[in-house]
């Protein structure tokens, strides 16, 4: 060998030492890369994600790597611990997108007991993508464990800790930041979080890192809690009592959330064999067919489409619309007011017929716990609230898929209303329709060619239609009067809907369910609109049951007279024009009306110091 090529080969194996001390960082940055794509896999492709925003999330991976690897002492165990955890964490992750079309948020980390009562309802068959992230994600725990051979020296005890400080500071001045309210929307980060598009945008960490800015709303612009109070204050001034005459006069009122109701005709062909609701489409179309319990509703009751602010679970944001009269739409799109919100000074709709004279009864054939219910719901109001335990689940007739049908809980519900002495107002949110839509023991009655979700799906709905028409059938024979009101919480996860929908469907119209609003003894329920939003449907209950609105509806109703929907993810305003169809400055002028709503909902939810 010659003397140049020595002095070469010399050279390269000093530069190679030199690199060898980069060993550790070059591993963390690379195998913190791969981590980062198998938790970003589980739920989206991740090289969709705008370059510097995969650096950004590599950077805290990097940290968080560096961390274990200054607390474990040896790389290996280090990089397979990163690796393995957020692989665990992503199929969760994709798992939960699955079944409600939402990613995992920081509030969820509040759900925990009610999500895992419900895991058994669903299937867990992995699909490609989650199966090739896996596997993915064991391709580099091998690579990890064959490659990651550095370890931290005794003698390099103070490099160590100084390193670890350095990187957990570095983490936590990030998430810091990601959740200081403004940051991110200055920086570049996307703060949408439909369907996941924070996700796919900023990547899973940073976009729940982002959320936990949110646990603590911002008031809304220009609030002013003196004039807030004011202003209540001058409302209540001008209310009179809901009822000044005698209690037993009043009449019953039902309030039925049926779970996952909806009518998929809403997004396109359905494609299905038979009729799905056969019951509500001839109310809808004004045909009873001879139908006389759907000639009745046509003639005595008002049918329309209802703006939920859920999709696919959170079935308690829904009924804290409906019941407080709040919008989702003033709140972190994340967040369960019922788990950090509410509380027995908070607006309800309960408390208001309670004052009225009625006895108020909360009903729903699950635990009490789910969603913190029975903390929420006496914090509402209510006298009574009849759970799991209430119910007959001994009986194998009054179970679908292990849950509760709607037709045995309508049952408790008829006993229920029959056995009281004075008005009633109850509240019944159903189970029969709840996610997981992959059961064997259902057989279903209406089919989808090639749908088997989509198909059971459907065939519950059917079940919910023939109950419903049996409700209305008893409510029809009872001397007492009565009030129904009868709405979806929302519709399925857009895993079931997605090959319904039509092209040109809007992301808004995966969050639009029917209701139905009707008397037994002939109300005038014509003025609601045709379509509305939860959190105003309740002054049409207290119209129908011809009481004086209290004073939060009475200033909703001024609200609804210019936006019959003013819903999480849509407003539609009087012409029936929906704000995504408005030219940016006319969204801004919707936008500044509707904060009067943020503001005077922010005093009565959220302020509590100033009440």
């Amino acid at each position: 060998m010659s003397e140049d090529v020595k002095k070469i080969v010399t050279k390269v194996g000093r530069v190679w030492d030199r690199l060898r001390r980069f060993e550790a960082p070059f591993q963390i940055a690379a195998f913190s890369f791969l981590t980062y794509y198998v938790m970003e896999f589980f739920l989206s492709i991740p090289m969709m994600t705008p370059f510097p925003m995969q650096l950004f999330n590599v950077f805290l991976y990097s940290m968080i790597g560096t961390v274990l690897f200054c607390l474990f002492g040896r790389l290996k165990v280090a990089m397979i611990v990163e690796t393995v955890f957020f692989t665990l964490v992503g199929m969760i992750n994709g798992y939960v997108y699955m079944f409600r079309s939402s990613p995992v948020t920081p509030f969820d980390l509040l759900s925990i007991r009610t999500a895992l009562s419900v895991a058994g309802d669903y299937s867990y068959v992995p699909n490609f993508q989650v199966f090739a992230s896996f596997m993915f994600g064991l391709c580099g725990v091998l690579l990890e464990y064959r490659y990651c051979q550095a370890v931290w020296k005794p003698e390099r005890c103070l490099r160590r800790v100084v390193c670890g400080v350095l990187a957990a500071a570095l983490f936590c001045v990030s998430g810091v930041c990601l959740a200081t309210p403004g940051f991110p929307e200055s920086h570049g980060f996307d703060t949408v979080p439909w369907a996941g598009k924070m996700n796919l945008v900023d990547g899973t960490l940073p976009a729940f890192l982002i959320q936990f800015g949110w646990l603590s709303p911002e008031p809304p612009d220009g609030y002013d809690a003196a004039a807030e109070s004011e202003l209540f204050e001058y409302l209540d001034n001008e209310v009179g009592p809901l009822w000044d005459g005698d209690p037993s006069e009043l009449p019953d009122i039902v309030v039925v959330m049926n779970e996952a109701f909806s009518d998929l005709g809403y997004l396109g062909d359905v494609g299905s064999d038979v009729d799905p609701m056969p019951f509500l489409h001839g109310i809808m179309a004004g045909d009873a067919g001879g139908d006389p319990v759907a000639q009745d509703v046509i003639e005595n009751g008002k049918v329309g489409w209802m703006g939920t602010p859920v999709l696919g679970g959170n079935t308690a944001n829904t009924e804290f619309e409906f019941l407080t009269g709040c919008s989702m739409r003033f709140l972190p799109v994340s967040t369960v007011p019922y788990q950090q919100y509410v509380s027995p000074s908070s607006p309800s709709v309960v408390a208001s017929l309670k004052e009225a004279g009625y006895a108020c009864t909360a009903m729903h054939p699950y635990l009490n716990t789910g969603w913190r219910r029975n903390v929420a719901y006496p914090d509402l109001g209510f006298d009574e609230f009849l759970a799991l335990d209430a119910y007959d689940m001994e009986n194998p007739d009054a179970l679908c898929r292990g849950l509760v049908t709607d037709e045995a809980d309508y049952e408790l519900l008829l006993e229920k209303l029959d056995a009281g002495d004075g008005p009633q107002f109850i509240f019944n949110v159903t189970i029969q329709n709840h996610g997981g839509y992959a059961q064997d023991e259902l057989e279903p009655e209406v089919v989808v060619e090639g749908e088997e979700e989509l198909s059971q799906y459907l065939t519950l709905v059917h079940c919910s239609d023939a109950a419903l028409r049996e409700l209305v059938s008893a409510l029809m024979q009872r001397e007492r009067k009565t009030v129904l009101v009868f709405f979806g919480d929302h519709q399925p996860a857009t895993d079931v809907s997605i090959g319904v929908a039509r092209e040109g469907t809007m992301l808004r119209d995966f969050y639009n369910v029917p209701y139905l609003i009707w008397t037994n003894f002939g109300a005038d329920v014509s003025g609601t609109p045709d379509h509305t939003s939860s959190n105003f449907l309740a002054i049409d209950m207290f119209r129908a049951a011809g009481l004086e609105l209290p004073t939060w509806q009475r200033f909703l109703c001024d609200v609804r007279g210019s936006y019959p929907c003013v819903a999480a993810h849509d407003v539609i305003d009087a012409s029936g024009t929906h704000l995504d169809e408005m030219p940016e400055d006319v969204q801004a002028g919707v936008e500044a009306d509707l904060l009067a709503y943020a503001r005077l909902q922010y005093y009565l939810l959220l302020d509590r110091e100033s009440r």
